[in-house]
């Protein structure tokens, strides 16, 4: 299997697969939001998944082409226009793909891009304590920039049957990160898209973020629990498939 793996036919295959499956994830509800803003739907998970399995080519542009039917054809950004619903799982099958290839410089840059694109916009210099979480999770990866850590976490990231508990925190930043990416780089193109497109106030529109502030983080940590649990679970069959 890993022979075929290697082919650019099998891996633009799996693409199509994986393109398939997120498109189907992404008009499935996970969590229904309040205010009429619409749902989170399974499709932020599976991108962070899809990036794992496939990579931060492969899985992006699974990721790319599967969001991008769903806002084609089924108008799933809603309020939030049609950039926000392609541009963010995006992201975050990227920077999941880049954690698990040990591309953390990467990861960093998507991070850094995020944050100034979200501090220059027009809710920026009101909202910015709302990047709270995603401090943290710059901070976790370039905590991963130290040697010894990263080993730890690159083993963990293999899953062992005889002691499976190491590999709960690996896969848990893995996909934390990665969430946090789609998060990040959602609320900055929403902030434009809110102010600029919609013609919301952008004092209003700062304070709907900062009203969002905590109550995010625990959605994001939940996001965070299911995705690191189908990691976990793909982990020790991944190598079987050459991938």
């Amino acid at each position: 299997m890993a022979a075929y793996s290697d082919s650019k036919a099998y891996l633009w295959a799996l693409t199509g697969i994986l393109a398939a499956l997120h498109l189907v994830m992404t008009v499935i509800p996970l969590f229904v939001l309040t205010g009429g803003g619409g749902f989170i739907s399974l499709g932020v998970v599976s991108a962070v998944v899809i990036g794992y399995v496939a990579g931060p080519i492969f899985g992006v542009a699974s990721v790319f082409i599967g969001s991008t039917l769903g806002v084609a054809f089924l108008n799933v950004g809603g309020i939030v226009g049609y950039v926000v619903p392609i541009v963010a799982p995006a992201a975050s099958a990227f920077v999941a793909g880049c954690m698990r290839k040990r591309m953390y410089i990467q990861v960093i840059i998507v991070y850094i891009i995020g944050f100034v694109a979200f501090i220059v916009g027009p809710v920026g210099s009101i909202a910015y304590p709302y990047l709270w979480m995603h401090v943290i999770a710059l901070a976790l990866v370039m905590i991963l920039l130290v040697p010894r850590i990263e080993k730890r976490y690159r083993e963990g990231l293999q899953l062992r049957p005889e002691k499976p508990e190491t590999s709960i925190l690996p896969s848990a930043v893995l996909a934390y990160t990665a969430l946090m990416a789609d998060h990040l780089t959602g609320g900055a193109l929403a902030s434009y898209h809110f102010v600029f497109i919609l013609g919301w106030d952008p004092t209003s529109t700062a304070i709907m973020f900062l009203l969002g502030t905590f109550t995010y983080a625990l959605e994001r940590l939940a996001l965070t629990l299911i995705a690191a649990g189908v990691i976990m679970a793909l982990a020790k069959h991944l190598g079987k498939l050459g991938l």
